[in-house]
């Protein structure tokens, strides 16, 4: 897989009002990494949640812009176009397709199918030292073993989310580099309960977990699985969080 050479995050323009972008989809994947923002505060731009503060020297937006291609290219659009800044990340969670995956292993850098690579910027410390990850992006979930098996033979991508595909091509269309990081989830041979999808529509931590909450109310059986499902998406998110500034400290130096 083709990569460009590293480059360091540039330094601060003092007219720009934004340094680092932080794209994710839900409030479970976001909320670590607005915990740790320093000066921060939440802004409602309607199409998306803002959370603005500072990691180090860096003037950082975590911004929450709901699961899917649409919601994404919407909100992110907007978001560059406002805050113009020097470099995008889109974060989050992914499902894996290579059964060699591990829940929690962390992809990076990785490369959405068909943005190779272009904007599409390698943030590890050396172009061979670490693996490179293909990611394909799906428009609803993959739930079913037997779809996350279908998918791997057919385009050999090594895990699936929502989004990235749609933040890469908004990035490229508004000149903005992209770095890539997903941190896995599920496993290839793990099932997702049937609910998922209901549960990630939601627009707000709130909501989702209300919707789960209804689910078991229909099916009382499915509660453990949901509550296993929570657990590890929380601790999923808080060691991409950790993992994501310790990266920012290394390119800072």
């Amino acid at each position: 897989m083709n990569t460009t050479e590293l480059q360091p995050i540039p330094k601060k323009n003092p007219n720009e009002q934004t340094d680092v972008v932080f794209f994710c989809a839900l409030s479970i994947e976001s909320a670590p990494l607005e915990a740790m923002l320093k000066k921060s505060h939440k802004e409602d731009w309607s199409c998306c949640q803002l959370t603005f503060g500072r990691l180090g020297e860096l003037r950082v937006v975590v911004v929450q812009t709901g699961a899917g291609r649409k919601k994404a290219a919407k909100s992110v659009r907007r978001v560059l176009n406002r805050l113009r800044p020097i470099l995008a990340y889109s974060v989050g969670f992914a499902g894996a397709l290579n059964p060699e995956l591990e829940r929690f292993q962390i992809l990076d850098p990785v490369y959405p199918m068909n943005y190779l690579p272009t904007n599409i910027i390698d943030a590890s410390t050396s172009s061979t030292d670490k693996k490179q990850w293909g990611l394909y992006t799906a428009d609803h979930v993959v739930a079913k073993l037997s779809e996350k098996a279908e998918l791997y033979e057919k385009y050999g991508m090594d895990a699936v989310d929502m989004e990235t595909d749609a933040v890469a091509e908004v990035c490229q269309d508004c000149g903005v580099e992209l770095r890539c990081i997903r941190i896995i989830s599920d496993d290839a041979k793990e099932e997702l309960p049937p609910d998922i999808e209901n549960i990630l529509n939601q627009n707000s931590g709130a909501g989702q977990w209300g919707a789960a909450l209804g689910a078991l109310f229909k099916k009382p059986s499915r509660a453990v699985d949901l509550i296993k499902l929570k657990k590890n998406s929380v601790q999923a998110a808080q060691t991409l969080a950790e993992y994501i500034v310790k990266t920012l400290e290394e390119d800072q130096g």
